[in-house]
């Protein structure tokens, strides 16, 4: 509380400084310039003086409602609701490209699994209509799109789904690097442009389900490093042998 009314109190000091400035600035134009009789200096500084007053107390009265307005039970709600309007108009715009990225990126996933098939022990059936017959979806976490597709298998995945994942995702980098990716980018920055972020299987509908990261903005690539520090193997602490004059 108290650093907010610091805050509060050194953005009045700017504005009143700024406003000071400002008036002095006009005022030593008005007097350079030798055109402009007496009178009408005077009644220019005048009006000046009124919108510098009108300024200040125009400033003191927000930050008074401002403080007010943070100690009402309902601002927590306002605050709420403007967020969440921020947050669906950032949506919004992440989203705006999606349909023209994820057809050509069910294609590749496609691609890649059916070129690996026998190394991974998934059928990704005959084309990519077999690759989310029911459409593929978005998901918006961490200001950041994912596309969900997802494969209807007779069979349990013999490898565990981790495994899996980085297995494919060493498909893909190998696919990145031998065709590319048609009709989109296959490196952003000098990041591969694609990445399964998660790999989960439902039991209960026999369905693997791809969560795919398409690296193509700058947060896309902050979202891939964190990806990368959360898949990465932890390495364990290495044993010490413990002699009998150290117990």
């Amino acid at each position: 509380m108290k650093n907010s009314k610091k805050r509060e109190l050194f953005i009045a000091v700017m504005l009143l400084v700024f406003s000071f400035a400002f008036a002095a600035v006009i005022i030593a134009l008005e007097v350079g310039n030798l055109l402009i009789p007496l009178d009408v200096l005077f009644i220019n500084t005048f009006w000046i003086l009124v919108c510098e007053v009108a300024i200040t107390a125009l400033t003191v009265f927000l930050i008074i409602y401002v403080h007010w307005l943070q100690r009402h039970p309902s601002f927590g709600n306002l605050e709420t609701s403007v967020n969440l309007f921020f947050q669906k108009m950032r949506q919004k715009l992440a989203l705006k490209n999606a349909q023209y990225i994820a057809p050509p990126l069910q294609f590749f996933l496609w691609q890649t699994l059916n070129r690996n098939k026998s190394l991974l022990g998934i059928d990704p059936g005959p084309d990519m209509g077999s690759l989310s017959p029911n459409g593929w979806r978005t998901v918006y976490r961490n200001r950041t799109v994912y596309y969900v597709f997802e494969l209807v298998t007779k069979n349990v995945p013999e490898q565990d789904e981790k495994i899996l994942q980085q297995l494919i995702n060493q498909f893909i980098v190998a696919e990145l690097n031998n065709h590319g990716i048609v009709n989109l980018s296959a490196t952003f920055n000098g990041y591969y442009s694609v990445y399964l972020d998660r790999l989960t299987y439902d039991d209960v509908r026999h369905v693997l389900v791809f969560d795919v990261l398409y690296v193509a903005s700058d947060k896309a690539v902050a979202a891939l490093a964190k990806a990368w520090e959360r898949d990465r193997p932890k390495a364990a602490a290495p044993e010490m042998d413990v002699f009998d004059d150290e117990l």
